[in-house]
């Protein structure tokens, strides 16, 4: 005999995150290090715009701390830049598989693999750069000014270094990082999601409420590539929501956009800045 109003665990667990109250963010960044962070924020409608550090990889994850203490400085200059083979990008905005270029920033251990089509470029020249580092320089402009300006952040980032089993968390990273992210949050609030691989998570979450770094969530991801962009590797997100008047915050405070003609010049304005 079955019974009609039997609710299954995942039906329940729908039901707890509906009424439970959400944490509420000024912003949610992507700190990569994998172009799947950022998809997932898009995904979960939790981003106003790509952080320069979306739809990059990063070979070694710690190089991101490099990154953020430069304060970007010299990111993806083209005399830092190599062009390498053809490859196929994925994309989920693209209806078709599209031909790319592997393209390589040696100052910071980088790679794209999503930024430059073959129908565009060449083996030797990439004839978009300028339209990609307009949109990326604006980026920077507006992760930089987010941290300004905005009271409480959410960084999402995925501990990931290339292969994925050779990824290795220290004590340190973890020091240098969350200094690095105070540095740049000028003392305000932040909280940092932060995924590890499962054989690292106890002694990450251990160290993590040892030493008090309660704003650091940590959780653990299991697979290199996922489509699943609700999984429980994600579950923080779950809780968390932008603040209702974010679009307005980003035209008025970040981007200084007339608010008057906030309908017709969003989707315009951030086009162009996520490379779309």
């Amino acid at each position: 005999m079955t019974n009609d109003n039997y609710v299954t665990q995942d039906e329940e667990q729908q039901i707890i995150n509906q009424i439970k109250p959400k944490i509420e963010y000024d912003g949610i960044l992507s700190l990569g290090t994998w172009c799947q962070t950022g998809i997932t924020l898009v995904v979960r409608k939790l981003f106003d715009v790509h952080s320069p550090l979306h739809n990059f990889g990063i070979k070694t994850w710690e190089n991101l701390i490099k990154v953020l203490q430069s304060r970007f400085d010299s990111y993806w200059e083209l005399e830092n830049m190599v062009i390498g083979k053809t490859t196929q990008d994925f994309s989920q905005r693209y209806k078709d598989v599209r031909s790319i270029y592997k393209v390589y920033d040696n100052k910071y251990n980088m790679y794209s693999n999503h930024q430059f089509d073959e129908i565009d470029n060449t083996q030797t020249e990439l004839k978009t750069y300028s339209k990609f580092k307009d949109g990326l320089n604006k980026q920077i402009d507006i992760f930089l000014k987010q941290n300004q300006k905005y009271e409480r952040v959410l960084f999402v980032l995925r501990a990931m270094s290339i292969p994925m089993e050779s990824t290795i968390i220290t004590e340190q990273h973890l020091i240098d990082l969350n200094n690095v992210l105070s540095e740049l949050r000028e003392g305000k609030p932040f909280d940092i999601l932060f995924q590890v691989q499962e054989h690292q998570f106890q002694e990450v979450s251990d160290w993590a409420a040892k030493h008090g770094y309660n704003h650091f969530k940590i959780c653990i991801y299991t697979e290199k590539w996922s489509s699943d962009y609700y999984s429980n590797e994600w579950e923080y997100l779950n809780n968390v929501r932008l603040a209702e008047n974010h679009l307005l915050r980003l035209f008025n405070d970040i981007l200084e956009v007339n608010t008057e003609t906030f309908t017709t010049e969003y989707w315009q304005v951030t086009t162009e800045i996520n490379g779309w």
